[in-house]
């Protein structure tokens, strides 16, 4: 879904990155459900990312705060920014399906 949006416009790159960081959010929010935790919300979340899933923390945190500079700063985001992300999600990815 990401990769078919228009990335030559610096909003659009914003929601694809938003995309990719809610993707991620899903695939930590599975792991987590097996393990019957079910945080309330994204502070507990990242709690439990920064206990529980420390090897992919960094990237989880990165994709997250660009979604929120994308969502609330209105960052002027290119496609590389989007090329950028791409890799954290598939490790994130990786990393929980491995696990599960």
């Amino acid at each position: 879904m990401a990769k078919a949006m228009d990335l030559s416009k610096g909003v659009n790159v914003g929601w694809a990155i938003t995309i990719i960081y809610y993707s991620a959010l899903h695939y930590v929010d599975a792991y987590l459900e097996v393990q019957s935790i079910r945080p309330p919300n994204h502070e507990e979340r990242d709690a439990r990312v920064n206990s529980k899933l420390k090897d992919i923390y960094n990237e989880y945190r990165y994709l997250k705060h660009k979604s929120r500079e994308a969502r609330y700063s209105i960052a002027n985001y290119t496609k590389e920014n989007f090329y950028s992300a791409c890799p954290k999600l598939s490790k994130i990815k990786t990393y929980i399906l491995g696990r599960l």
